[in-house]
């Protein structure tokens, strides 16, 4: 059984605050690609912060405190699912921001960031749904994914031009992605930032179906605070 505590050890550097996560989301692909900043606040001097992760690739990872940034090593404990962030120096007790860039494959068994297919018109449709319950938040982000601590998210998704993206909160900035010739391009849309959540705290969001009515001014909220899904919108 895989534990979902992190070690003892890693404790003083487990007090996230606010996530600011940015996914690249594309149903119809094999994965997706993601960054996150994580805002922290240290209890104390520490020269490592544990993260939990699971089957992502992680490619970069940048610490930085009081004007300095810190490029640390990185180390993956599958067994355990977490990776350590080490420093060769200490990090100063007080806040901290931690910035990762990685990518991941959709999961195959309905948990994280997963792909979902239903039949509308007679065409066969994909979406991209997010479980994050108990604890699935880890496969698709590197986060601090025990209940125990609460922060506040940011979330930006960059979806195909013509998918519709669903988060908790609403939708407040949208820009359209110049496309290169022969692509459709992207679309990034970025969420109102969203009250103090547990994580995990995520459900499963919205369903497979046919969800083309009329958008309510200022988005529409999802049913799961964590998660989101891509859909291709209705072509009138």
């Amino acid at each position: 059984m895989v534990p979902s505590e992190m070690p003892t050890g890693s404790r003083p550097t487990r007090c996230p605050r606010r996530y600011s996560l940015h996914l690249t989301v594309d149903p119809d692909g094999e994965g997706f690609t993601g960054s996150v900043t994580i805002s922290v606040e240290l209890a104390e001097a520490t020269d490592v912060i544990v993260l939990h992760a699971l089957d992502l690739d992680v490619h970069s990872a940048c610490i930085h405190q009081a004007g300095s940034a810190h490029t640390p090593s990185i180390t993956v404990d599958l067994e355990h699912q977490w990776i350590t962030l080490a420093t060769g120096g200490y990090l100063e007790a007080g806040a901290a921001e931690v910035q990762l860039e990685y990518s991941g494959r959709y999961c195959e068994n309905l948990v994280g960031l997963y792909v979902s297919e239903f039949e509308l018109d007679g065409i066969t449709r994909r979406l991209a749904v997010t479980q994050c319950e108990s604890t699935h938040a880890r496969r698709f982000m590197p986060c601090f994914d025990e209940p125990a601590f609460k922060a506040t998210f940011e979330v930006t998704l960059e979806v195909p031009a013509g998918f519709t993206a669903i988060s908790n909160s609403a939708e407040v900035e949208r820009t359209v992605n110049s496309p290169a010739e022969g692509d459709p391009g992207t679309v990034t849309i970025r969420f109102a930032h969203d009250g103090h959540v547990d994580l995990p705290a995520g459900r499963r969001g919205r369903p497979p179906g046919d969800h083309r009515g009329p958008r309510r001014p200022g988005g529409v909220r999802a049913r799961s605070r964590c998660g989101w899904c891509t859909r291709p919108e209705r072509a009138t």
